[in-house]
């Protein structure tokens, strides 16, 4: 009885052994750090963006594109004057330059639609 229980014993340690260097390594994370770049709640005009919480998005959306908002909020006047469109452009580069910092090089802005989202290249 006590080969048999040994036997069992080093079988269910060699399949825990398997499934453990199967699983992904969770100390490494999927998009560079950037220690220049602290995560933050950031603001574009109207547009307040929480980054943990679009991160948090981003993994439960399982690599889709995640929504910000509505392209208007990026100006706080919103009509065709140009220094309205000016600022919507100025901000517009700020999201993605900020995108780029603190998502890494992998994830841009996406305009459509009126919307604007986040999602991998």
């Amino acid at each position: 009885m006590g080969d048999n229980l040994q036997k069992s014993f080093k079988r269910a340690m060699a399949a825990a052994a398997k499934s453990a260097s199967a699983r992904p390594d969770k100390s490494k994370s999927k998009r560079p750090s950037n220690p220049d770049a602290p995560i933050a709640i950031t603001r574009y005009g109207y547009l307040i963006v929480d980054w943990p919480v679009v991160q948090d998005d981003m993994d439960q959306s399982g690599g889709g594109a995640v929504l910000l908002g509505q392209a208007d909020e990026l100006t706080i006047s919103r009509g065709s004057h140009p220094a309205s469109k000016e600022a919507h452009a100025q901000n517009l580069q700020r999201l993605k330059d900020d995108t780029r910092k603190i998502l890494g090089p992998n994830f841009s802005i996406i305009e459509k639609n009126g919307n604007l989202f986040v999602g991998p290249n």
